[in-house]
């Protein structure tokens, strides 16, 4: 375990700690308890402890991601100061609060200790709660709308818990192999299957040499293989779904482009308007495999593997023209069609 997963492991254990120190902090005095009362500023200790591991692994984690496409560098910053202030404030918190424990080991404590301990918790928790929030905006900037929009808010708890389960995603060199098998299998497949408009040939050709070499990567011994089959779990179901909603669209461009509009291309509305919908979730899906792309790429350039550290560079610059061109690409696709169809519909 790298520090990179283990900061996706962690960085909500200090947040969550906290909100729940403050709670059995409040029961315990409003219910004069001292069982509780230890208890609240263990937690607060724990979570100090835990705070200070996530500080220390957030800069591996920001080399990590700072060149992924969509991630926002100022937030970047903003999240680091944040952090500093809440970790240490925390930690002052945390260690006055094992003083404590000590100090009344076996002895009744004093009330005022209850009383002031629960007024100071506020103030980590508030800074950390600060620091998440700032975190979450380094890529989801929709969290800055999220309080007006529910749709955003949904959209926030379901990538929650997202980057903790890729991140740790050691399937088996059978699993790995067979998914991209599969997916390959599909792509070759694809072409005949579906009815209306075809992926590209080019891009329909780049996803099957990009996957024919992962699956040769999953084979590699020791920890390029592991990487390389942690980067197969993440991209098939990701290519999957793009080869249903995003690409098949951009097989109209030549024909829009040439001015041979027709109304049988409507039925490609349902497709763009789910990208449209998903598109979110697809970019953070983006950034995960990020992270495990720049693991790949660290490990074969660790073991000397050249095949593997230049998949992993294709494998990002294919993502960052994804995101840059082709969901674009599509997208408007669907505007001009949308578009060319109330005409069809008028005549």
């Amino acid at each position: 375990m790298d520090a990179v997963h283990l900061h996706l492991l962690l960085n909500h254990v200090p947040v969550i700690g906290a909100v729940f120190g403050v709670l059995v902090l409040a029961a315990a005095v409003f219910r004069r308890n001292d069982e509780w009362l230890r208890v609240g500023l263990a937690l607060f200790v724990v979570s100090a402890a835990t705070a200070a591991v996530v500080y220390l692994t957030g800069e591996p984690v920001e080399e990590a991601v700072e060149h992924l496409a969509g991630i926002s560098e100022p937030a970047i910053e903003r999240h680091e100061d944040a952090a500093l202030a809440a970790t240490l404030a925390l930690g002052v918190f945390g260690l006055a609060a094992l003083a404590s424990l000590v100090a009344f080991r076996g002895r009744r404590q004093p009330r005022w200790l209850g009383v002031t301990a629960l007024a100071l918790s506020l103030v980590p928790t508030a800074l950390m709660g600060w620091t998440a929030n700032l975190g979450g905006q380094i890529r989801h900037s929709e969290i800055r709308r999220a309080g007006a929009d529910p749709a955003a808010a949904t959209l926030i708890v379901r990538r929650a818990a997202l980057g903790p389960l890729a991140a740790f995603a050691f399937l088996s060199p059978a699993r790995g192999a067979a998914q991209e098998r599969d997916h390959a299998r599909d792509t070759a497949t694809k072409g005949a299957s579906r009815s209306g408009p075809e992926i590209p040939r080019s891009l329909r050709e780049e996803h099957a040499e990009l996957h024919a070499r992962l699956v040769a990567a999953t084979k590699a011994p020791g920890r390029v293989g592991e990487s390389a089959r942690a980067v197969a779990v993440l991209l098939h179901p990701h290519f999957v779904r793009e080869e249903q909603i995003a690409l098949p669209p951009l097989g109209l461009l030549r024909a829009l482009a040439d001015g041979h509009a027709t109304a049988d291309m409507s039925a490609t509305l349902p497709l763009i308007d789910s990208l449209k919908a998903e598109l979110p979730r697809m970019l953070t899906e983006h950034m995960t495999i990020g992270v495990a792309v720049q693991r790949l790429a660290r490990d074969a350039k660790e073991a000397r593997h050249v095949e593997a550290a230049r998949l992993a560079e294709e494998i990002r610059l294919h993502a960052l023209t994804e995101e840059e061109v082709l969901y674009p690409a599509a997208v408007l696709v669907g505007e001009l069609v949308r578009a060319r169809s109330h005409r069809w519909t008028r005549r």
